[in-house]
């Protein structure tokens, strides 16, 4: 995470994200959903078709479940985003 003084106790929550990398601000939303402040229906948005609906169920349960995955199965997922 990112590095903040004491001099710099009036942090806004911009500054502190924009001082986060991407795996920082990753991590940052998972403990927001995981600590209840954030609802993954409200990240993922979907255009009420069934398989669109189907589809953002599975990308939840995807995210909520991370730290279960192995590394062969995270490393499935990295190639996939990667390739899109």
């Amino acid at each position: 995470m990112p590095d903040f003084y004491v001099d710099d106790l009036d942090i806004s929550p911009s500054a502190f994200v924009d001082a986060c990398s991407k795996r920082e601000i990753a991590e940052l939303i998972e403990i927001l959903i995981e600590d209840g402040y954030v609802d993954n229906q409200s990240i993922l948005k979907t255009n009420g078709t069934y398989d669109d609906e189907s589809y953002t169920k599975a990308l939840v349960k995807l995210s909520e479940s991370r730290r279960r995955l192995t590394n062969e199965e995270e490393e499935i997922i990295k190639k996939i985003a990667d390739r899109l």
